[in-house]
């Protein structure tokens, strides 16, 4: 029962460093970020940067179900051209 116990602790430590090497990795990625296309599904500040509003108004839209999204774990990413044409439909169709 000993070894199962052993097994667990080590196997939540490997668990554990791959997530923060996973961290690392998308955080030396951000501080050198490349253009984005249209199709390149982006985070929500860089989003909100993009469709002009706050991160609070994505994040209701969103909710919502106004704007489409991908959900990735914790981690929720938009496609720009989807976003902006769903943003721009609402405002067309006097959503107010």
């Amino acid at each position: 029962m000993t070894s199962d116990t052993s097994m667990d602790a080590l196997l939540d430590n490997f668990v554990e460093r791959v997530a923060d090497a996973v961290v690392v990795r998308l955080g030396a990625a951000a501080m050198h970020p490349r253009p984005v296309g249209d199709d390149e599904p982006v985070d929500e500040p860089t989003m909100a940067e993009m469709a002009k509003v706050s991160a609070q108004s994505l994040a209701r839209l969103r909710k919502a179900g106004r704007i489409p999204h991908i959900q990735c774990g914790r981690r929720v990413l938009y496609r720009p051209a989807a976003v902006l044409a769903a943003l721009s439909c609402s405002k067309e169709g006097g959503d107010a």
